[in-house]
């Protein structure tokens, strides 16, 4: 799976889906990609974590993993900035999920949905049907609706969102703003 295919169909997508002109877009592919591959790059570690490999290879993908989730949420945080300005009337009633959290949740999918894609057509023995291809594609479909949705929203003054900080917390030590 090359990591560049997946984020120019999201980033591409996403663009699309906020266009208009507002300051701030030109920011957005940047950021969309380097999630995406951030993304790209967990998912790959997840791999490692799972297979059989050493006690020290697990260890050192799990740190990196931790270190990919920090930087995870900082570009989410940064991606909901950037559509803050799409904010009509900030007392509408919030939002459950900001729009920095769905574009992370479209690049799983498109991480997901091309690595269904490759190994159905690299190994067709696999357990990849044509049911789990249409179920994702479905997944990915209601997401960019439910988006586009969002966006309008914001920008009618029905809804609204706020940019709160992640708050970590951990046992023994103070809690970390991010």
């Amino acid at each position: 799976m090359e990591p560049g295919g997946l984020v120019s169909v999201s980033s591409g997508t996403i663009a699309d889906l906020i266009s208009g002109g507002h300051s701030g877009s030109e920011q957005l592919d940047p950021l969309v990609m380097n999630l995406a591959a951030s993304n790209a790059r967990q998912w790959t570690l997840e791999d490692v974590s799972r297979s059989p490999a050493s006690d020290g290879e697990v260890a050192n993908a799990k740190r990196e993993i931790d270190t990919l989730n920090a930087y995870r949420t900082r570009c989410i945080a940064e991606l909901d900035a950037l559509f803050s300005i799409l904010v009509a009337d900030p007392t509408a009633p919030p939002v459950t999920e900001s729009p920095g959290s769905v574009i992370d949740r479209l690049t799983v999918l498109t991480i997901r949905l091309a690595l269904l894609t490759d190994t159905a057509s690299v190994d067709l023995s696999s357990e990849v049907d044509d049911a789990s291809l249409t179920m994702v594609r479905t997944q990915y479909e209601q997401l960019l609706v439910a988006f586009d949705k969002l966006l309008s929203d914001l920008r009618s003054g029905e809804r609204s969102y706020v940019c709160l900080p992640t708050v970590k917390v951990y046992r023994g030590r103070a809690a970390e703003f991010r």
